[in-house]
């Protein structure tokens, strides 16, 4: 987990683009793994693999993701009022 961007890294050089998970000079091929998640998380890796694996079942079957929504969450009313 962890590594340069969305990249594998293998000696120091991407063999994955991490735009359609495909590896550079290998027809047909893609890989989809935790290492491809670009910080660490603090707490179980499931949910983010699962995610990944969503993303990229989409990239390959050619699916338009959905655009971005804006959505409230709660807050606590003292860290509202920090805020202003």
């Amino acid at each position: 987990m962890g590594q340069a961007g969305y990249d594998h890294i293998i000696g120091g050089m991407s063999v994955t683009d991490p735009t359609s998970m495909r590896v550079h000079g290998v027809d047909g091929l893609r890989v989809v793994d935790a290492s491809a998640v670009p910080y660490l998380t603090n707490g179980n890796i499931h949910a983010p693999v699962m995610v990944l694996a969503e993303k990229a079942s989409d990239l390959i079957l050619g699916e338009t993701p959905l655009p971005p929504a804006t959505v409230e969450f709660h807050r606590h009313r003292r860290h509202r009022a920090q805020e202003g």
